[in-house]
């Protein structure tokens, strides 16, 4: 009778071990690390958004929550004129704080 060949493991120390695997419950996992984002809060791009003109890093306000995990972010200069918004989903931002946090 033929055997089902195992899936392969990744290697000790790999990319999967410190992410915590791979799979659904490494995502659940990702998502609860992540502070839930709020309306108003000041967001990084963790990636570029070439489409938009955006870059990895640039700094915006959470204006609006377009679905689940959507938000709408304007991007605005040091004046405060607005130079860009887009539909932005939460793996792509990064929540900024300034004032002191307690690390999980």
């Amino acid at each position: 009778m033929g055997r089902k060949p195992r899936a392969k493991k990744a290697p000790p120390g790999g990319v999967a071990e410190e992410h915590g695997g791979y799979g659904p419950a490494a995502r659940r996992r990702q998502r609860s690390i992540q502070p839930k984002i709020h309306l108003l809060d000041v967001v990084a791009l963790n990636a570029g958004l070439p489409g938009q003109g955006l870059l990895r890093g640039q700094v915006g306000t959470v204006v609006e929550e377009l679905a689940r995990g959507v938000f709408e972010v304007e991007f605005s200069d040091d004046q405060g004129k607005t130079y860009a918004t887009a539909a932005v989903r939460a793996e792509q931002l990064i929540v900024l704080h300034y004032h002191p946090a307690k690390a999980s």
